[in-house]
């Protein structure tokens, strides 16, 4: 399974891909649809995967969306 993780607050939100480094984004959006995009290309790699969003201005609070097909 591959992980992304969206982490930052403010302007300042960074992604990572199983623990490894990856780009810096000035916004929450930015950072999530980044991870969106690279997650599209793991699917059709056939591979399962995750994606974590957490705010650290929000307590440590984690939001993991859901995507249903329809």
């Amino acid at each position: 399974m591959i992980v992304y993780r969206v982490e930052g607050a403010g302007q300042s939100w960074k992604v990572t891909r199983n623990g490894e480094p990856g780009s810096s984004y000035i916004s929450e959006e930015g950072a999530f649809e980044a991870a969106v995009l690279g997650a599209t290309n793991d699917l059709r790699a056939g591979d399962e995967v995750t994606i974590e969003v957490r705010r650290s201005d929000r307590r440590g609070e984690t939001a993991t969306p859901t995507f249903q097909r329809g």
